[in-house]
């Protein structure tokens, strides 16, 4: 909750002028404690806001490193906390927790009860996946210039890119629900695709508990929402991309 209350508000201050520090002292936070919010720092690199980058990454740095100087062995433990978390990874990495989103958990809930070999199929099918959906989605981010979907791209990646993604993790996608009341040219030019989206937010918040008598578990609904979700945004966003390149050989032929 904190980490995306601090994105929330990197993304409030980050183009207000006096309060830019503030954006980047928010961020830096929101990374040291969850560190896959720092992918929102790509915007100081599409921007070229190398100072505020600089700034950033110095907080960064000063906030991880500060807390290991008040434990014995100081800065030798780096290295036990890295593999706490490679550990902790291995540990639950193949765990079919419903409280797990992301296409992994996905995968692996589908039938508990497969064999173990199988199981580590569906494991590598689902990693690999979302490793290509990531690097995808950041690729994506880096090069459309729609501020919306940018971030909105960026969001999806901190909610379900992680393979210990939990349903807290739905979170990150407040400012995407923020975001839409705000975009004119999605209201005016894909009144469909402004529906879509909002339909999933209704799936992914989905408030009613299903009966356990229809065999669907309301976290698999919520979980398909939010994966949905994701792949719409990379469409749009592959579709605003394409567009964009269309008009630009245009204008140099």
């Amino acid at each position: 909750m904190l980490s995306a209350a601090c994105v929330n508000y990197f993304l409030l201050f980050k183009d207000t002028k006096n309060c830019r520090w503030i954006a980047a002292v928010c961020l830096a936070i929101a990374s040291v404690l969850k560190v896959f919010s720092v992918v929102f720092g790509l915007y100081y690199l599409c921007t070229k806001s190398y100072k505020l980058l600089f700034y950033y990454i110095s907080i960064c740095c000063l906030l991880a490193l500060l807390p290991f100087c008040f434990f014995e062995g100081g800065f030798d433990n780096i290295r036990q906390l890295y593999n706490n978390v490679v550990a902790q990874t291995a540990a639950y990495g193949q765990d079919s927790s419903v409280y797990r989103y992301g296409i992994i958990p996905l995968l692996l809930q589908i039938d508990e009860k497969l064999p173990l070999e199988h199981k580590l199929l569906f494991y590598s099918i689902g990693k690999y996946m979302t490793y290509f959906l990531g690097g995808y989605t950041l690729l994506l981010s880096v090069k459309v210039n729609s501020s919306f979907i940018k971030i909105a791209l960026l969001s999806m990646f901190c909610c379900l890119f992680p393979q210990q993604a939990f349903a807290y993790n739905v979170i990150y996608l407040f400012p995407i629900f923020i975001g839409l009341q705000f975009v004119v040219e999605l209201k005016k030019n894909a009144p469909r695709t402004l529906f879509l989206v909002s339909f999933l937010f209704i799936i992914i918040f989905f408030p009613i508990q299903m009966p356990s008598s229809i065999n669907v578990a309301t976290h698999v609904i919520n979980n398909v929402g939010a994966i949905l979700l994701w792949l719409v945004l990379l469409v749009m966003a592959t579709r605003e991309l394409l567009f964009e390149k269309k008009v630009n050989t245009k204008i140099l032929v």
